[in-house]
């Protein structure tokens, strides 16, 4: 019938907020792998092993954030993501107001 509201420095008074649990960081890849569209002889390719923005987004495991203007990342590409988890709130909880919700 009634709602309290908590705050961390009530059971925490004069902490930090602790860390996120998983780093979120925003971060560029290429857009396809060079071993889907190239067939020249091999090269030397520091980014082989990563994973380019298709396969990440196929294995849902990013979130779209931009444009990558700055050109962010290791093996920069054309767009900026950030891990799923620290962009899908319905991956951790839900996004359904629970009946109790006033707005």
């Amino acid at each position: 019938e009634r709602r309290i509201y908590l705050e961390y420095a009530d059971f925490f008074p004069g902490e930090e907020l602790p860390q996120y649990p998983f780093p979120c960081v925003e971060e560029s890849a290429r857009e396809s792998h060079l071993s889907y569209c190239y067939s020249g002889p091999p090269i030397a390719d520091p980014c082989i092993n990563r994973l380019s923005i298709i396969e990440l987004v196929n294995q849902g495991l990013i979130n779209y954030t931009g444009i990558n203007s700055d050109e962010i990342g290791a093996c920069p590409g054309p767009y900026t993501f950030i891990a799923r988890i620290c962009g899908d709130c319905t991956l951790l909880g839900q996004n359904e107001p629970p009946s109790f919700w006033e707005e």
